[in-house]
């Protein structure tokens, strides 16, 4: 194999075309493919990073929600168990109420029922006694007569009851 300078000058020359034309043909709409794809995967990640941003704050802002969420909810729950012990108390102290009344009734009439038991304890205790002298009265009585009188008394308090 012979090396010739007019095939090497020919292949030069060739190749200088080639590389020309490939330059101008393929290699500017291929570093304008190349930057198109840059632009692309450069955007995607701002767009990613947007995002991700947004989403942590949106995160954050549910965070917040549910946070102010439980404690209202705990708040309510609060205030229903305050409520809850002060219907509680008031009820207690309604009973309570209510209780000394029906026994201040129960002891007024305890104490009437009482009074009127003794009074006619005592309407019959004179009738008795009144009962009793008067036949007193009547004669004179000897021992046995005054224990008569007294057994008959007692027997007719006895029918009175």
């Amino acid at each position: 194999m012979e090396f010739s300078i007019h095939e090497l000058l020919w292949a030069i020359i060739n190749f200088t075309i080639f590389a020309l034309l490939l330059r101008l043909v393929f290699w500017k709409p291929l570093l304008k493919l190349l930057d198109e794809r840059r632009e692309l995967i450069a955007r995607n990640i701002r767009e990613a990073e947007e995002a991700k941003r947004e989403s942590e704050r949106l995160r954050r802002e549910y965070e917040e929600r549910m946070a102010a969420a439980r404690e209202e909810a705990n708040e309510i729950v609060n205030k229903a168990n305050r409520a809850a012990e002060e219907a509680r108390t008031k009820i207690l102290e309604e009973a309570r109420a209510e209780a000394e009344k029906v026994m201040e009734r129960a002891e007024e009439s305890i104490r009437a029922e009482k009074e009127r038991a003794v009074a006619e304890l005592r309407r019959e205790v004179a009738g008795l006694a009144l009962m009793a002298a008067s036949r007193v009265l009547e004669r004179e009585l000897t021992s046995e007569d005054n224990e008569r009188l007294v057994r008959e008394v007692v027997e007719q308090a006895g029918d009175v009851q």
